[in-house]
């Protein structure tokens, strides 16, 4: 049901009666102006300005609101909901798809799945282990277990060794393609598959160190870039976990793995 002041928008769908909204809700518009925003981790602001005049939506007045109390509008998390405008979920996936570059510059890589011969190179971590005096620091067996598995890493498992990249010294790696756009896209939506920086930043945090975080982890960088009549486009920067996490081999605890972090340069394709 529109309110006259929306009459000339041209994403306005009008329901011209309470049984035709009812069918809009229950069909096509499925998401409303809060879990959008949720999803975007953005204000409503610029979300209104940025990216709802590219969808098209339903709008329910406030007396609408009322005579709707008993069909339970409700958000993705099934809490009540008195959203006014609701969109077509699969538009806004769609918009977001079209408008967003994926790209990765880290992997997360386990070397033991890189080593010639698992069995030697486990029987090595024993050893250097076995050699070290009682009451070791864990920083001096941990130290020892890497240098063991080092020695028994194959060709692509000695150039990602040697190419190691630091968190602390991010400038200058390459942002490249993500493998599987698929993948990164699969994990956007309500269910807050994607991440910017400053939702993630809790107390005691700084920017810099979620950005050291993310780089560690072989986060995936999502930015959606919003073309603007007679501007620069509008970009806004999310993050999502590494849909393909490199597993640790079988028989093999992932806290006795020694985790590389691989310039996305160096892994290539690979997931």
């Amino acid at each position: 049901m529109a309110g006259s002041s929306r009459a000339d928008d041209p994403m306005l769908v009008r329901t011209p009666d309470m049984g035709s909204l009812k069918s809009a809700l229950a069909g096509r518009f499925t998401i409303g102006t809060h879990d959008v925003c949720r999803s975007l981790q953005c204000s409503r602001t610029w979300f209104q300005r940025n990216v709802k005049p590219h969808l098209h939506y339903v709008f329910i007045t406030t007396n609408g609101i009322r005579a709707l109390r008993d069909y339970e509008l409700v958000d993705k998390a099934g809490e009540p909901c008195l959203d006014q405008c609701w969109y077509d979920e699969a538009e806004f996936r769609d918009f977001i798809d079209r408008h967003t570059v994926i790209e990765r510059r880290t992997k997360v890589v386990i070397a033991e799945n890189l080593v010639d011969d698992l069995r030697a190179c486990r029987r090595g971590v024993s050893r250097a282990l076995a050699a070290l005096p009682a009451g070791a620091p864990e920083a001096t067996r941990a130290a020892a277990r890497e240098l063991a598995v080092a020695a028994h890493l194959g060709r692509l498992g000695t150039e990602c060794w040697e190419r190691q990249a630091s968190p602390a010294r991010r400038g200058g790696l390459a942002w490249l393609p993500a493998p599987d756009r698929a993948a990164a896209l699969e994990a956007f939506g309500p269910g807050f598959g994607w991440r910017t920086v400053p939702h993630l930043i809790g107390y005691g945090d700084s920017a810099e160190l979620i950005y050291r975080r993310l780089f560690a982890a072989g986060d995936w960088r999502c930015t959606i870039e919003i073309p603007r009549a007679g501007g620069e486009p509008t970009r806004h920067v999310m993050y999502c976990p590494d849909p393909f996490p490199d597993a640790p081999p079988d028989g093999v605890a992932a806290d006795e793995c020694t985790p590389m972090i691989v310039p996305a340069a160096v892994w290539g394709d690979r997931l």
